[in-house]
């Protein structure tokens, strides 16, 4: 049971890194259309 408790644990952190990622990414491209335009 525990094994799981910190499977989910690394699943979530690993997810929520994730989306950091690209909601960063995100950003940079939205930067590079406006310098573009």
């Amino acid at each position: 049971m525990k094994v799981c408790i910190k499977w989910l644990f690394s699943y979530s952190v690993l997810l929520i890194y994730r989306d950091a990622f690209s909601i960063q990414e995100n950003k940079l491209s939205f930067k590079l259309i406006e310098i573009s335009a």
